[in-house]
């Protein structure tokens, strides 16, 4: 047999061999551990920032980084429509359109005859009927039509509403009788809202400030024939807001180019 003192220190040794190593292995799960809880607060200490905000998303409902001066506004220019929203209708701003028409070629005066009263030449009848015609043909037969009521401005207008086949009744406003441009504007801005086009049919040189007023040109830009014909788009909902600067020409139309068509 074995000392037996001998036989007690190695199982002495062996128990502390084995506490050494139940320490080792505690520390280093203590330090696993220690790990996984510095990462996890690493983790949650990390801040998180918005990207930039970018105009595409906001054109498409991800959120408003424009100020209101910068959001769209609705086709009456009244409302303010903002970028986080569903479904909507955008209405666009109604034009009217506005025709010009010099007298077609009168007859020269005679001794004793009012300038008021001279009527149209043979040309200046077919001039007119012609202008009328294209009118039709161009699918631009006004709503309502205004006309001085001298001879020559009216028989132009009953010619050009014969051959466009107008169906209501023209308007002779005495005041267009050799009235300068701000008068042609004053019998637009007379017309009901529910004209969506009209003709006014007077003389010159009124016809030439009209339109340079309401295309914001300067006084001489125009030079218009007889039975010269100008088409011309305004962008408002009623004739009362026709104002200097406010139209946009479309076409300008001379008889001698159409007879040519």
């Amino acid at each position: 047999m074995g000392d037996p003192r001998r036989e007690s220190e190695r199982e002495r040794d062996l128990d502390g061999h084995r506490n050494r190593l139940e320490d080792r292995r505690g520390e280093k799960r203590d330090e696993q551990d220690e790990h996984r809880d510095g990462g996890a607060r690493r983790s949650c200490d990390v801040e998180v920032r918005p990207g930039p905000r970018r105009d595409d998303d906001d054109q498409f409902g991800g959120g408003s980084a424009l100020g209101p001066p910068h959001r769209a506004l609705d086709g009456l220019g009244k409302v303010a429509i903002g970028t986080n929203h569903g479904p909507l209708s955008v209405h666009s701003l109604r034009m009217k359109t506005i025709l010009l028409m010099r007298h077609a070629k009168a007859e020269a005066g005679v001794p004793g005859q009012k300038d008021f009263d001279r009527p149209l030449a043979a040309r200046g009848n077919q001039d007119a009927l012609r202008m009328g015609r294209v009118l039709a043909s161009l699918g631009v037969v006004p709503d309502a039509i205004v006309a001085s009521p001298a001879a020559r401005a009216r028989e132009s207008a009953e010619a050009a509403a014969r051959a466009m086949k107008f169906g209501g009744t023209i308007r002779f406003v005495r005041a267009l009788y050799d009235a300068e441009g701000r008068v042609w504007l004053e019998a637009l801005r007379a017309l009901p809202s529910s004209a969506g086009s009209a003709l006014v049919v007077a003389h010159s040189p009124g016809i030439a400030e009209a339109a340079a007023l309401l295309c914001g040109a300067p006084p001489g830009a125009f030079d218009v024939p007889t039975a010269g014909l100008m088409a011309l788009d305004a962008a408002v909902e009623r004739w009362h807001d026709v104002g200097s600067g406010g139209a946009s020409l479309r076409w300008f139309l001379r008889p001698k180019l159409v007879e040519q068509l």
